[in-house]
């Protein structure tokens, strides 16, 4: 049984075959949503690594030797979350965007092995 609530945003797909896993997250009560192009699986990436990173400091900034659960971060510092997400999303999602995962993008070195290109 998959755990899932309607107030967590859905899984991202994208690709040729992203009807067809769809319909199989869907069989499973899983909330699919189907993007149209690579870097929306980028913004959605970069949404999730900073849920995660959010919530790890929010339950680990709890005063005492004993992390709070994600259930309780929510319900204890849920406007403190809201206002780290304001704060850093803006510029999480201009990042997201770069084309770091265009076929252009990508250069073939010596030993036949494709690498990405640096935008640094």
């Amino acid at each position: 049984v998959v755990h899932t609530s309607a107030k967590y945003p859905p899984t991202v797909i994208y690709g040729k075959h992203a009807n067809t896993l769809a319909e199989l997250f869907r069989n499973d009560d899983i909330p699919v949503q189907i993007v149209r192009s690579p870097q929306d699986i980028q913004v959605a990436a970069v949404r999730k690594l900073l849920w995660a990173s959010l919530m790890w400091l929010i339950c680990h900034d709890n005063g005492d030797s004993s992390p709070l659960t994600v259930r309780e971060a929510h319900e204890k510092k849920a406007s403190d979350l809201e206002r780290l997400v304001e704060e850093i999303l803006p510029y999480l999602k201009m990042l997201s965007v770069e084309p770091w995962t265009n076929r252009e993008e990508l250069v073939k070195d010596e030993e036949s092995h494709w690498e990405y290109t640096s935008i640094g």
